[in-house]
């Protein structure tokens, strides 16, 4: 009889993951290769907490990845004033508020398009007494 040797597996890469290329960077392809590891961040214009994603060392699995917990990137609302005024706002040394004869609590939405570029803001939340 001839040996045989038993139990050795090869090493898969892991998936890549996919993450909204607008919020978040690198675009975590990099860390596939079995023990590597991605530091992933907000991309700006958003601000949130950063996080590691790692390929274990030994990872034997086809397309294995850990399931993520990615942090919220966020927009501030500090983006561009919105042009013309809607009816109903008003600027304020402390922000945006409701017009007189108006009620609510104004708020203000900043997001992106689809080539990540900033969308003009939106101010909702104010209603006509």
């Amino acid at each position: 009889t001839r040996p045989q040797l038993d139990g050795c597996r090869k090493l898969e890469d892991c998936q890549p993951i996919q993450l909204d290329s607008c919020r978040y960077e690198p675009q975590a392809d990099s860390c596939s290769k079995p023990g590597s590891t991605c530091k992933v961040k907000c991309k700006q214009p958003h601000v949130g907490s950063s996080f590691n994603q790692k390929c274990p060392s030994g990872n034997i699995e086809a397309n294995f990845w850990r399931p993520l917990s990615v942090p919220d990137c966020e927009i501030p609302s500090t983006c561009v004033d919105p042009l013309p005024i809607p009816v109903g706002y008003v600027k304020t040394d402390t922000g945006w508020a409701c017009d007189h004869g108006w009620i609510g609590t104004a708020q203000v939405g900043c997001a992106l398009d689809e080539g990540c570029k900033q969308r003009p803001p939106i101010l909702t939340g104010c209603r006509k007494l």
